[in-house]
């Protein structure tokens, strides 16, 4: 039995992928064969490890045009909230842009995201669409630095916590972060962690090199460039 969550931004959303254990059930996956309901089509790389890893249970909390606040907070959330174990759980994400900020809202919010893919009956809570003026405002106003060192105190939690628990968890990076001081230490501290792919250090520069993206303006990977990651991070979990 394995269980896997998954977590970013549009890099990685692909709907929420399935359902969260419980007590009583191993949770679901919709990728995966059953006779009672129709088999999603990947469409992302997240979706496509889990099909191919056959997992029970698959959760993907990435959503589209935010941050790794969210991605901290719900995959640390999903994690304390149901019944996931050291023993059989993979945690999976792409750390995003640093001056992404995220604020939680009501699920009744008329500022909830549209990209928030999970039901209140999952995760209680949802996040602020990040165009709104409001949260532009904060953005300005705190700095893009003070931004980029919030994400960072939120992420490394969530990584220090995956590690002192014991948990199976590797990630990408959607471009290249390396000269961003305040994330220095996750290229230093978890570089066991990190998914190369091949000769680039982020999925950007992986897929516009092979020429795998929408269009030339639109460097989210398409269709190829998704299935072609999936291989990879496959092969970076069979040798680590």
């Amino acid at each position: 039995m394995q269980k896997i969550i998954c977590g970013g931004c549009s890099f990685s959303h692909d709907g929420i992928g399935g359902v969260p254990p419980g007590l009583d059930h191993n949770g679901g996956n919709s990728f995966l064969h059953d006779p009672n309901f129709l088999v999603a089509n990947p469409r992302s790389w997240t979706s496509y490890v889990a099909a191919e890893l056959a997992a029970d249970s698959f959760v993907n909390v990435a959503a589209s045009g935010h941050g790794n606040i969210l991605t901290a907070i719900t995959i640390r959330y999903l994690l304390d909230t149901f019944p996931y174990s050291p023993s059989d759980t993979l945690v999976l994400f792409n750390v995003t842009d640093p001056a992404r900020f995220d604020q939680i809202c009501d699920h009744e919010s008329h500022f909830k995201s549209a990209a928030i893919p999970w039901k209140q009956s999952d995760i209680p809570f949802a996040f602020v669409d990040r165009r709104t003026d409001f949260l532009r405002t904060i953005e300005k106003q705190t700095g893009q630095q003070c931004v980029e060192r919030m994400t960072s105190m939120w992420l490394r939690c969530l990584c220090d916590y995956l590690k002192n628990s014991g948990f199976r968890f590797a990630f990408m990076t959607m471009s290249d972060y390396q000269d961003i001081a305040t994330y220095k230490w996750l290229y230093d501290e978890f570089l066991n962690q990190l998914i190369v792919l091949d000769d680039e250090s982020n999925m950007i520069d992986f897929c516009v090199n092979r020429g795998m993206t929408i269009s030339d303006q639109d460097l989210h990977p398409n269709l190829f460039g998704h299935q072609t990651i999936a291989k990879k991070v496959l092969g970076f979990l069979e040798q680590s």
